[in-house]
């Protein structure tokens, strides 16, 4: 399953150092997770937080992997599963066919 996670940026008290050290392994994190195909992208709002879209077998498994983010204390989260769009439309236009009697 495709889940979206959407990071705010959050209230800190973290110093230069700490955050270049969070940021530093969070780059090399993002390289490891798009390469192995654990996100499908990640991107960067231009006024700071952004959104990746991650493939998880569970929603235990969403937890996982943002509870594994080096970053996660900096941000505020927002976590959606998604569903294909064309499941969704098949499914909706079925419902809404029988309730018209078709």
């Amino acid at each position: 399953m495709k889940v979206l996670f959407i990071a705010k940026r959050a209230r800190h008290q973290l110093s230069l150092e700490q955050l270049l050290a969070i940021f530093k392994s969070s780059n090399e994190w993002h390289e490891q997770h798009l390469k192995n195909g654990t996100y499908d992208c990640i991107h960067t709002f231009v006024e700071g937080g952004g959104i990746g879209i991650a493939n998880v077998d569970s929603i235990e498994a969403a937890y996982d992997l943002l509870d594994d983010y080096p970053a996660g204390p900096v941000f505020d989260w927002e976590v959606h599963p998604l569903v294909d769009t064309g499941h969704a439309l098949e499914k909706s236009i079925a419902n809404i066919e029988k309730a018209i009697g078709k």
